[in-house]
């Protein structure tokens, strides 16, 4: 009796070690993409450290700013001029 009940016990425990770890990592993988959006800014070709939040011209050298995208998380920090 006492083999069948620690046999259950250790086969409840392994389940439930199971379905923890597989369901941590889909929901790490969910949080992630949650966290992450597409960021518009305009740039210089001549001078891509350049970020500005509109169109227009360059401050350095007076040339069309082009639209850019950017992929971010909320850990990634954009510099913008």
């Amino acid at each position: 009796m006492k083999k069948l009940i620690l046999s259950l016990s250790i086969a409840a425990l392994f389940v439930f070690a199971v379905s923890c770890s597989g369901g941590s990592s889909n929901a790490h993988k969910h949080s992630s993409m949650e966290n992450t959006k597409t960021v518009v800014y305009y740039t210089c070709t001549m001078h891509p450290e350049v970020h500005l939040d509109k169109p227009g011209d360059c401050p350095k050298c007076g040339m069309t700013l082009v639209k850019a995208e950017e992929n971010v998380s909320d850990t990634t920090k954009m510099n913008h001029q």
